[in-house]
């Protein structure tokens, strides 16, 4: 698998569309809070909690499983490009809802479309990357534009019907806590020397941290905010929960700020959907 599994090669003459914010400068202001609640449309929520619920729990663990391929693939194309055009360290997902088969329970696939950017100093930084991008955003609301990321963001995206629900975003790194990008492509000798994190925030309020270490250190480590066990006490996989709280500034802040932009723009366009049924 190639480029072809993120889109063509990122553009060699704009990393952007939109002009660009000075970092440590707040984005244009977000748009008025949503009606609908500040984590997502009615669709998917969490259940109280007394109750668990298969179907979240099954969501969320898709999610997972789609965030950890694009991080190994994302490490591969990185390998494979760095001396032709090399890719930056970090890159954009964002996760959909459509329910492929119905049933008791039915069956859920979660298409996803991402966005990869050359490498260089302007993407270097996560934190900063991602603030760029909800001022892209937010500039587009604040102009009463359209906001959607698989056309305004995403550069390539899987098959994903008119039905399908929007329901969260996420982001690929190669970096980790301790090592920078430029340390890693150093000490590597193939992709599989390369480790990688994985951040997702989903609409129901879901935190997601995936920590995927290179061949030496073992297996994919997930957090999660939210259950992952389909039946309770069984787990369906290795996750231990996450309780960290959110920095401020911090890529996972500026995650979420981009979460919520697109959520206001999702729900502009149904308003406007609506309108024109009318």
């Amino acid at each position: 698998m190639t480029y072809a599994n993120y889109g063509s090669v990122p553009s060699q003459r704009r990393r952007w569309t939109e002009p660009e914010a000075t970092y440590g400068q707040q984005p244009s202001p977000p748009p008025p809070p949503p009606t609908y609640g500040g984590n997502g449309g009615p669709e998917w929520n969490e259940p109280v909690p007394e109750q668990h619920d298969r179907v979240a729990a099954e969501i969320r663990n898709l999610v997972v499983d789609r965030l950890s391929q694009m991080n190994a693939q994302h490490a591969l194309n990185a390998w494979e490009y760095r001396r032709k055009t090399p890719i930056g360290p970090h890159a954009l997902a964002f996760f959909y809802l459509e329910q492929i088969e119905p049933g008791n329970p039915p069956r859920y696939a979660t298409p996803m479309a991402a966005r990869l950017f050359l490498d260089g100093e302007d993407v270097a930084f996560l934190p900063e990357l991602l603030y760029k991008m909800v001022g892209i955003g937010r500039r587009r609301l604040a102009r009463g534009d359209d906001f959607d990321p698989l056309t305004s963001m995403a550069r390539r995206q899987d098959e994903i019907s008119p039905r399908a629900q929007y329901i969260g975003v996420g982001v690929s790194s190669l970096e980790t806590p301790t090592m920078s990008w430029a340390e890693i492509q150093e000490n590597a000798f193939g992709p599989l020397d390369i480790p990688g994190r994985g951040i997702a925030i989903l609409t129901d309020g879901t935190r997601l941290v995936l920590e995927r270490g290179d061949r030496s250190h073992g297996p994919t480590h997930v957090r999660s905010s939210h259950q992952l066990d389909l039946v309770p006490g069984i787990p369906s996989r290795r996750w231990t929960w996450l309780r960290d709280n959110v920095e401020p500034n911090s890529a996972e802040y500026w995650l979420q700020e981009l979460h919520q932009a697109v959520l206001e723009g999702q729900r502009r366009m149904e308003e406007r959907s609506r309108h024109r049924r009318r």
